[in-house]
């Protein structure tokens, strides 16, 4: 919906019905009540503006903070309920809410019956307290809750994005604490379950973190070898909670959890040190932009793509991370490091493929693993054969068939033309009838790519089939990158850029382009094949085909 547009609205109020016109979508939604109840004074309905609610057509009671153009579009009904009415509704919503709640843990079970176990739990704890109503930092227009509520539907968006095997449950927290939902994998759902906050009464945020560490420790019982995980969305006040951090530090320890933390305020020091002492990460974003663009990021995501860090063996002094700052500024973006992977000796190779010819040589394994592999050497007998044809080059590493390094040049009439892009290329223990996991290792500006290398990529994803092999996996990427497809982005703020100012996104990709993929031969024989000697004949050998390669790539 365009803003300048004009905003008709369809009302209701018992059997009264009146269609609206709003000029102004940037007025809240008490503006909104404001001009309904002079519109029905003039025809003669008189109604107590402190005394109605209003709802949109689903039932949910729209927040008088927010901005009309935040939460209604044309010809959206509108519904006017008297106050006296509330208490109904909120009946009727938590009736529902149980119902949800039932259907998510049968298709929950159904789900985690079909897959393996889920790695890790999250238990999201969502602050919609009385000082939740406050200004976002300095955007007049943007109220806590509503930045934490953008914060929340990233998470869920971008975890449902890049498929993390991940179960969360939904704990709304102010004087009273109250589950949204059981642990389930349906971010689909899960992603609509704060549509309905209204920010009010006081904050128990270190009981509600007591309550989710009670919860996790019950889903530990069923899975023993998952993650536990707390993400606070909050402004990291609290004035009622019986709990504190020196009283639920032990209990952390107890069950190894890690807390991360995401506040809308810089006044949290409890929480901010409690999440620190965990080796879990506090952030506080000033712009929603910049929260926005943390849930672009794996790592904030996942904790399998952190640096790896065993969790404190003793319990560290709270007050000696009170200083500690915020993680804002100090992320660092975790992507398989291959780099440092030195690659098979050709020779090998041409053992391993012998030994597909032969199969009794391969007594020892079992018939999947020689399925496995046999596929595996047959696609890259493939890629050897089409040799200077293909935009790509393929290395198998030293100790492991089934994870490569991939070298890929950026065809021409592309923004990323004559770029040389390293990518990992990992077939799974069930290849072919699971897709491979194809990430990026040398950085690209694309919106289809995150800032972690991975891919946004329906062929290595839903439209996956075993008849697939990995040249027309890289295929398909080379496609994507020459035409991105900025409305199913991994990087939404790349993607605006790309769909709205097409100028400076090619300035910005060639720009990364020249910083990141153009190395000199030198650099790039090193980066694939690892630690080597330059007067090996593997060295020799692979330079020349490099340079044979890279001469045809530039006629293509």
């Amino acid at each position: 919906m365009n803003s300048n547009q004009s905003l008709i609205l369809r009302v209701t109020f018992g059997e009264f019905k009146q269609k609206l016109i709003i000029d102004d979508h940037q007025k809240s939604i008490i503006d909104l009540k404001n001009e309904i109840s002079k519109q029905f004074l003039e025809n003669g309905i008189n109604i107590d503006q402190n005394k109605v609610l209003l709802q949109d057509e689903d039932g949910f009671i729209l927040n008088e903070s927010e901005t009309i153009y935040n939460l209604l579009k044309t010809n959206d009904i509108v519904k006017v309920v008297q106050q006296e009415e509330k208490q109904n509704i909120v009946i009727q919503q938590q009736q529902k809410q149980i119902e949800t709640q039932e259907c998510q843990q049968e298709q929950l079970q159904q789900n985690i019956n079909q897959n393996n176990d889920p790695v890790e739990a999250i238990v999201v704890l969502f602050d919609i307290s009385g000082s939740m109503k406050g200004n976002y930092f300095k955007e007049d227009q943007l109220s806590r809750i509503g930045a934490v509520n953008a914060f929340f539907s990233a998470f869920a968006d971008k975890t449902l994005a890049f498929e993390f095997n991940h179960i969360v449950k939904l704990v709304w927290f102010q004087s009273f604490i109250v589950d949204k939902c059981e642990f389930t994998n349906d971010f689909n759902t899960f992603i609509k379950l704060v549509d309905d906050a209204s920010p009010g009464g006081g904050t128990k945020c270190y009981d509600a973190i007591d309550y989710a560490i009670e919860q996790l420790k019950e889903i530990k019982k069923k899975y023993p070898n998952i993650i536990l995980r707390i993400l606070a969305l909050t402004d990291g006040d609290d004035n009622q909670s019986k709990e504190n951090p020196q009283s639920l530090i032990s209990k952390i320890f107890e069950n190894q959890i890690i807390i991360d933390s995401f506040v809308v305020n810089n006044d949290c020091v409890g929480l901010k040190t409690l999440t620190h002492a965990t080796n879990g990460r506090c952030y506080c974003p000033q712009t929603l932009a910049e929260g926005m663009s943390l849930f672009e990021i794996e790592s904030i995501l996942s904790i399998s793509h952190r640096e790896k860090q065993e969790y404190p063996k003793e319990m560290l002094d709270l007050n000696s991370l009170q200083n500690k700052p915020f993680d804002t500024e100090a992320m660092k973006v975790i992507s398989m490091d291959v780099q440092k992977t030195a690659v098979m000796k050709k020779e090998e190779i041409l053992k391993k493929m012998s030994q597909m010819q032969n199969p009794t040589q391969n007594s020892g394994s079992t018939s999947q693993g020689i399925n496995n592999q046999t596929r595996i050497l047959k696609e890259l007998q493939e890629v050897t054969v089409q040799g200077d044809k293909l935009n790509f080059k393929c290395y198998p590493t030293a100790n492991d068939m089934k994870t490569w390094k991939v070298l890929l040049y950026g065809l021409k009439g592309t923004v990323y033309e004559g770029g040389l892009y390293i990518l990992s290329y990992i077939f799974p223990q069930n290849y072919p009838f699971r897709p491979p996991k194809v990430q990026f290792i040398t950085k690209l500006y694309h919106p289809n790519v995150s800032r972690g290398g991975s891919i946004c990529l329906d062929i290595i994803n839903n439209s996956w089939s075993p008849a697939l092999t990995i040249i027309q996996v890289l295929n398909s990427v080379s496609e994507m990158l020459q035409n991105p497809n900025a409305d199913d982005a991994l990087d939404c703020n790349i993607a605006a850029i790309y769909k709205h100012e097409p100028e400076l996104f090619k300035q910005n990709a060639l720009k990364e382009k020249l910083e990141v993929a153009s190395p000199s031969e030198d650099n790039l024989l090193a980066d694939i094949l690892g630690a080597i000697d330059a007067n090996s004949q593997d060295y020799i050998d692979t330079k020349k085909e490099l340079q044979t390669w890279l001469e045809q790539q530039k006629q293509n």
